[in-house]
């Protein structure tokens, strides 16, 4: 720049330009060798899905020119849909399993709901699910006292128990006004 008439110009622009491909070519080749890392991180058994998130995340932010930007896009959003199903799944399988136990089932979905309060694709059957679960436990519990006082009329002090653990579980309740004229 200083002094631009020099008889060394052409030379110091192809030796610039030389440096200036060899840099690109290590860097490229950085990030080629941690893209490769990430999948192959992936295929491993017993992959964490959130360090997998994590690591394809930190690129983007350290390489956010990187020629392969695409596909490490495309590896994240693998890796959090499939973090999405296998979370989603956990709280399915375990309804599936406990149908009795109300109150963990209710957590498992509550738990998917905390893990992908910033999204996810079954946020709105997780939330269904809750719903539907404390209305399955409502209905429940009200028949259990409702069906031992039917096999049981002189058990009046039973009777009264569960209605109490009733209206303990479900103070506002669908059959709370009946419980509580018992």
């Amino acid at each position: 720049r200083e002094f631009p008439d020099s008889p060394k110009r052409p030379d110091v622009i192809a030796l610039a330009k030389t440096l200036k491909n060899e840099l690109t070519t290590r860097k490229t080749a950085v990030e080629k060798k941690l893209v490769d890392d990430l999948v192959r991180s992936e295929s491993l058994p017993g992959a964490s899905l959130p360090d997998l998130i994590e690591r394809a995340r930190h690129f983007l932010s350290e390489y956010p020119e990187s020629p392969y930007r695409a596909e490490v896009t495309t590896h994240l959003e693998g890796y959090v849909g499939k973090l999405d199903e296998r979370d989603i799944e956990r709280a399915r399988d375990y309804s599936r399993k406990f149908p009795t136990n109300f109150s963990t089932r209710i957590e498992r979905y509550q738990e998917y709901l905390k893990a992908h309060q910033t999204g996810g694709k079954f946020i709105g059957e997780a939330i269904d699910a809750t719903d539907r679960i404390a209305r399955e436990w409502d209905l429940h519990a009200y028949r259990q006292a409702y069906d031992h006082s039917i096999a049981h009329p002189n058990d009046v002090p039973e009777v009264a128990r569960r209605l109490r653990d009733y209206l303990r579980d479900h103070a506002d309740g669908r059959f709370a006004h009946d419980a509580k004229g018992y």
